[in-house]
């Protein structure tokens, strides 16, 4: 016999339960004859004398199929076969089943009733109208294995037939598209079967972890072109819209800072960074740090230094795979949730080494062969997580993993859970490195971990710091020239003041570079210094109330904003919500302004988030993305965090006039960069 016993066996089989299935599901009314006042030609779906004929015609097409096949010997039938036949032979007795039940309603009293179901009441018990349904959900789901079956083996057959080495997806495809017409099976099979395929490669996965997949044969035969439009499309499938923004936004270590992580530690001072790459015992290393003391900035500097990779080459002696993600509290949704995680170290593993499909999603490379585009429904987190799990358990046979995960703290949700599920990554055969504020929920799981206190570990980077940004400025060199010791003090001084912190050595020494340009007297200048706090958020509070009463109000409104929405904001967007005219909005719409135009207000506007919130937000342009869609985001999440404070808030909002309106200046906004205005 073929595969599949014969195509009219399945394709009778299919037809029946679709119509039973169908039958009692529909809400449409049931009539013992159909009333005259329908008329010739209306629809008689609901007759029963109509029903009762398309089941006399299923039961000679099942008998019909069984008769024409009782002479098969048993021992030559493949399972699918056999499977068929007993589904056959059982669809043959529930029809017998519902024709008696049809004679019997044809002879009650009532002659109509809501439903089949509701007429099956009126003869059946409760409990066997729910076998009836448990019964064709459970031939659908063995057909659905059994059409894999027949799928495959038509697949093969196909590419075994051609007389070239290889076929394009489309072809094979179109072999797949003939088969279902043969069947005569509607678009919901070809649903069921993609469900089956993907069920059956996660049973096998529970008893093996690796096993050969049915489309590994396929994709063999594929053309090159078509291979390539499957790596891409799966790397799409799991990549999200702010995948590398949160990196790219992250300051890059000033030079020759941060050194010191590859050396050996004088007097244990933290745990040797990179013994520790190399060593095979220890696979998670934890750095920690106060909140601004750089540990980002370190991580992202760690990540692209070749002298990582390079040590841990000799670590993982195979293929080795590096994945990076840095949660980032004031992004998106993505940006600080467990699923922006996990996709982003999928997509880095797959980006890497292609071939992983065949353990993370081997489903998909044979629906992407059998069907079209399998990238349609989103993934859902149940697969995320198992292929999450599958990459880490494969990790020693044929490749290594290295993890840098930063700022678990920005990480928004239960903490406790993130740390279970960094700690599911830990296996000899992967290493993670992990920053976060040394927060309890962090000590407790990780203080027995190789780790480094950052703060404690940068003063020379610091120092370095303020020297280079000094250097550059003419009057420091004049001051220099004329008190060396007492300059140097100076610097001395600046670095022991910023205790490890490095965003606020950053804004002092802006601020200090103001002096030192205005020619300010040595005194002055430690007087100014001595005036700044040495605790972040009262420096913010500092620099802002230096404003005018009006940058103030006008910095208000940004922070009001910037709040009011869940998404980061460009420049041209936010240059619109801060638009303070009423009739802009109507005057844009009659005459939309011009690219030109809106260069200019961009541009405008970065101005005046410089003069107004001194360097508390920032607008840095990234690579590939126009000037007016750069977003405006916090200097750091210390800055966010302090804004929101509950009793910082209030502050700001007694700024503005209680009319201001943030969501209101939005919706304008957005009306403005709407397609039609937007050239």
């Amino acid at each position: 016999m073929e595969a599949l016993v014969a195509l009219g066996v399945a394709s009778n089989v299919v037809q029946f339960v679709d119509f039973t299935a169908k039958l009692i599901t529909r809400t449409t009314r049931i009539y013992r004859s159909t009333p005259k006042s329908k008329g010739a030609g209306k629809d008689r779906s609901g007759d029963l004398e109509i029903i009762t004929q398309a089941f006399e015609h299923y039961n000679r097409d099942l008998a019909d199929s069984l008769s024409l096949h009782q002479e098969s010997q048993d021992s030559k039938l493949a399972k699918a076969d056999k499977d068929i036949l007993r589904i056959c032979t059982d669809c043959t007795k529930l029809t017998a089943k519902l024709l008696s039940a049809l004679n019997s309603l044809k002879s009650s009293k009532p002659t109509a009733w809501g439903s089949f179901v509701l007429a099956l009441k009126t003869i059946w018990s409760e409990s066997e109208i729910e076998d009836l349904r448990q019964t064709l959900d459970s031939y659908r789901q063995q057909l659905s294995l059994c059409l894999l079956v027949a799928v495959r083996h038509e697949i093969y057959q196909f590419q075994r037939g051609q007389a070239v080495l290889t076929t394009t997806a489309n072809e094979t495809r179109q072999a797949v598209e003939s088969f279902f017409r043969d069947l005569k099976a509607e678009g919901t099979w070809e649903l069921s079967v993609m469900r089956a395929m993907q069920q059956d490669y996660e049973d096998q996965a529970q008893n093996t972890f690796i096993r050969k997949s049915p489309a590994e044969g396929m994709q063999d035969k594929l053309v090159e072109g078509d291979r390539k439009r499957f790596d891409l499309g799966l790397l799409n499938w799991l990549r999200f819209a702010e995948l590398d923004t949160r990196y790219e936004k992250i300051s890059e270590a000033y030079q020759r800072t941060y050194e010191w992580i590859f050396h050996d530690p004088p007097n244990n001072e933290w745990s040797n960074f990179s013994k520790w790459l190399t060593d095979r015992s220890e696979p998670l290393y934890w750095v920690t740090g106060k909140p601004a003391a750089g540990k980002s900035t370190l991580m992202k500097f760690i990540y692209a230094d070749p002298r990582t990779t390079q040590k841990l080459q000799s670590w993982a002696g195979k293929k080795l795979i590096t994945c990076a993600f840095y949660f980032w509290n004031s992004g998106t949704y993505m940006q600080m949730s467990q699923e922006g995680m996990a996709r982003t170290l999928l997509h880095s593993a797959l980006q890497q080494k292609p071939d992983l499909w065949n353990i993370l999603f081997p489903h998909h490379m044979e629906q992407f062969i059998a069907y079209t585009d399998p990238w349609q429904r989103p993934i859902t987190w149940s697969e995320i997580m198992r292929a999450l799990r599958l990459l880490v358990n494969g990790a020693g046979t044929n490749y290594r993993l290295f993890f840098f995960i930063d700022g678990l703290d920005e990480f928004d949700g239960n903490h406790g859970q993130l740390i279970e599920l960094i700690q599911e990554l830990v296996s000899p055969n992967v290493k993670s490195c992990v920053s976060s504020r040394p927060w309890n929920v962090f000590q407790d799981s990780f203080r027995q971990r190789p780790s480094l206190q950052l703060e404690d570990l940068t003063y020379g980077d610091i120092k370095l710091y303020v020297e280079q940004r000094f250097s550059s400025n003419p009057g420091y060199h004049e001051r220099h020239r004329e008190t060396p010791v007492e300059t140097d003090k100076l610097v001395e001084s600046i670095t022991r003041k910023a205790a490890g912190v490095f965003l606020w050595v950053t804004l002092v020494t802006d601020s200090l570079l103001e002096g030192l340009s205005d020619g300010e007297r040595l005194k002055d200048l430690r007087s100014r210094l001595d005036a700044l706090p040495a605790d972040l958020e009262t420096l913010f509070w500092k620099i802002l109330t230096r404003l005018s009463v009006s940058q103030l109000r006008h910095t208000s409104q940004i922070f009001q904003i910037l709040r009011a929405t869940s998404r980061p904001l460009g420049l041209l967007l936010l240059s619109y919500a801060d638009e303070d005219d009423s009739d802009y909005v109507r005057q844009s719409i009659k005459t939309p302004a011009t690219m030109d135009q809106k260069l200019a207000r961009a541009d405008i506007l970065r101005r005046r988030l410089n003069a107004c919130c001194k360097g508390l937000l920032e607008s840095k342009p990234l690579p590939g993305v126009p000037t007016i869609d750069t977003e405006v985001g916090y200097l750091h999440r210390t800055v966010k965090d302090f804004v929101e404070r509950p009793e910082i808030w209030p502050k700001f909002l007694e700024m503005t006039e209680s009319s201001f309106n943030p969501c209101a200046r939005l919706c304008n906004a957005h009306t403005l960069m709407l397609p039609g205005q937007r050239t």
